[in-house]
């Protein structure tokens, strides 16, 4: 998944100073996490072949841990983010599928 720019303002432009660029931004990350949830989910679904619908929404909970950005302590600590969004998409996956996996049973051996 490529890295895209979290900021709102235009390619090349410092962010607009005031109260509303924090809130484009959060928008703008909480757009970039759902395209990547669903990406996950996606992943999901074609790794395991179970076919399902894709809710429209999903509640997510994370569990985030920030570093003050001004404190220059070097490289952060590794972030969990990547594992709750992966743990939470294989749930919806498979709680979505058409026949969920480890919920029917085969007897044809």
């Amino acid at each position: 998944m490529p890295l895209k720019d979290s900021s709102a303002s235009s390619p090349g432009k410092p962010p607009a100073p005031g109260p509303d660029n924090g809130r484009k931004r959060l928008l703008e990350i909480e757009r970039e996490l759902a395209e990547i949830f669903y990406e996950l989910v996606n992943r999901r679904r074609t790794s395991t072949g179970v076919d399902g619908k894709t809710p429209d929404s999903s509640q997510v909970k994370l569990d985030l841990h920030l570093d003050n950005p001004t404190l220059k302590k070097g490289p952060a600590p590794a972030s969990f983010l990547e594992s709750q969004l992966s743990r939470r998409a294989e749930e919806i996956a498979d709680r979505s599928a058409v026949f969920p996996t480890g919920k029917v049973y085969c007897h044809l051996c």
